[in-house]
């Protein structure tokens, strides 16, 4: 839990196991260190399997990265992204780059001021800090980050939102190339203009496999008027995608932090996208808890990796685009066949379905039957 004011030490809680936590004080900076945080975000930025915790520190300060060694969060000395002095409002981490490495945006903001906003792309636990491009020029008061690949490309794209600022105020929209490169989005949503916006989400609202945005406003100064939120719906193009669905057992039912692994060929190339199921995605805003992947021109994904946290390690293959897969901890993987051209016989039980239903199909071929869940 971050704090801006009174001792500015921020608050760990241990859940042990059921409803009660216990607070703790002798861990170190993690439980020392008095900033003036705003954004928080546990993340596993070393993908060795457990969870890192990142702090981000509004009050032209340095952020904090916390690394996880054996349960106990320990301040990154050396090497951590963020360390230069700004004011810091939220941390969005994501693989932009698909290279296997979560990378990291930092969305800025001076009180009523503009402040440029960063991005650190992670090789191999090195980070390099973008010096180039609109992402990191494009000024703005900045508050609030999410990634989202709302093109289905095979690639993740950013919306920012920028509140609290003098003159004429308009939320960011940026389109990714695939390597990390992002170029301001002035086309896809008409008006981005905004009287003030907060956090932000994205998320599938019409189950139609393209995401749909969601933007909370604020007031700029307390005498101005109450704004609505702003909602813009998503309608789609030829491209295609996969959702899953995760239920964690063993580890937590929302199966935060666990990592999904994609693979497609998508324009004749061999692309694998990194997902991890994260409880903030950003500055007051969470997207879907459902891994989106856009897949291009791909129609089918060769192999899709799932890793809960601290647990199961499974792989599936050949799966159709077009569809949301369900998939439980501590189930038994299943490879699904791709036939084509062949008469299948399809049964759906029950039938109308309202939460989630069962797919058996009869083919020539052998095929497995799918547990599916609507999403």
């Amino acid at each position: 839990m971050t704090n801006s004011g009174g001792s500015k030490k921020n608050l760990l809680y241990r859940n042990d196991g059921g409803q009660n936590f216990t607070v703790i004080t002798d861990m170190g900076a993690v439980v020392t260190d008095a900033n003036v945080s705003r954004s928080v975000n546990w993340v596993d930025f070393d993908l060795d399997g457990d969870l890192d915790l990142y702090v981000s520190n509004e009050s032209n300060q340095k952020d904090d990265l916390y690394e996880n060694q054996n349960g106990s969060l320990v301040k990154v000395e050396t090497g951590a992204p963020g360390q230069t002095n700004h004011s810091t409002m939220s941390s969005s981490w994501a693989d932009v780059d698909n290279d296997g490495d979560l990378d990291l945006f930092l969305a800025n903001s001076l009180y009523f001021g503009v402040q440029n906003n960063q991005l650190f792309l992670q090789e191999d636990g090195v980070f390099t800090a973008v010096t180039t491009g609109d992402l990191v020029t494009d000024g703005g008061c900045s508050y609030s980050s999410n990634f989202a690949d709302y093109d289905n490309d095979g690639d993740l794209d950013l919306a920012v939102s920028n509140g609290f600022c003098n003159g004429s105020i308009k939320n960011f929209l940026y389109q990714n190339d695939g390597l990390g490169n992002f170029t301001r989005d002035l086309n896809s949503i008409e008006d981005l203009s905004t009287p003030c916006s907060y956090g932000l989400a994205w998320g599938d609202v019409n189950n139609d496999g393209f995401l749909d945005l969601a933007i909370a406003t604020c007031k700029s100064a307390a005498a101005s008027p109450l704004p609505n939120n702003l909602f813009y719906q998503n309608s789609g193009n030829a491209n295609n995608w996969l959702k899953i669905k995760l239920v964690g057992e063993t580890s937590n039912r929302s199966a935060i932090g666990a990592k999904l692994w994609v693979t497609a060929t998508i324009g004749g190339q061999v692309v694998t996208q990194l997902r991890e199921i994260s409880a903030q995605s950003g500055h007051c805003g969470q997207n879907t808890l459902t891994a989106h992947f856009g897949l291009g021109d791909a129609v089918k994904v060769e192999e899709v990796r799932v890793k809960f946290l601290g647990g199961q390690d499974t792989t599936y293959t050949n799966i159709y685009a077009g569809q949301c897969l369900a998939i439980t901890e501590n189930q038994v993987a299943t490879n699904v066949e791709v036939v084509e051209n062949q008469p299948i016989g399809v049964a759906v039980v029950p039938n109308p379905a309202s939460d989630s239903f069962f797919i058996t199909i009869k083919s020539p071929q052998p095929m497995q039957s799918l547990s599916n869940q609507l999403c």
